[in-house]
């Protein structure tokens, strides 16, 4: 008898200008590394109480990799910390039976500078570049974001279980 457990997610990504036009909509897949799969095993099995998770963006066109951390990732990707908001926005999850999402609140970032956005992370740690924490997902966009000062970028992560 074999049964394949299968983890993992998707980031929707919606760019919109100052007016409140949508200038993109992006689907992609994520990767769970390591760090986050041990994160999962220690709550599930090892009594480690659950935690908020937030959702951050980074700048660099770095495909993330099983091997990153908090620490190896912020580095790699460069976080993009020029929004609005002081913390990285939290991840309010809705869990139903195959899946949780926060679609129903998804983050939003309010951005305050020029940048380009090229991929979103799920993190136990709300502080803006912050190396602390467990990385838990993360996933390079198919296109960029060109985002100016006054742009907005939702983001919703679905992360999904199956058994097979």
């Amino acid at each position: 008898m074999e049964n394949n457990l299968k983890f993992g997610g998707i980031y929707r990504i919606t760019h919109c200008n100052s007016n409140g036009d949508v200038i993109s909509v992006d689907e992609v897949k994520n990767i769970v590394p390591n760090q986050g799969l041990q994160f999962f095993n220690n709550v599930i099995f090892g009594g480690q109480s659950s935690s908020s998770f937030y959702i951050g963006l980074y700048a660099n066109n770095y495909t993330p990799v099983a091997s990153d951390t908090m620490s190896s990732f912020v580095t790699s990707a460069s976080e993009i910390v020029g929004y609005n908001e002081v913390t990285r926005p939290a991840y309010t999850a809705v869990v139903n039976t195959v899946n949780v999402s926060n679609t129903a609140s998804k983050a939003t970032f309010n951005v305050n500078l020029t940048a380009t956005a090229r991929g979103a992370f799920l993190s136990t740690s709300s502080i803006k570049n912050g190396t602390a924490g467990s990385l838990i997902s993360a996933s390079l966009f198919s296109s960029p974001k060109s985002l100016t000062a006054g742009d907005t970028l939702t983001v919703e992560y679905i992360f999904t279980g199956s058994s097979t």
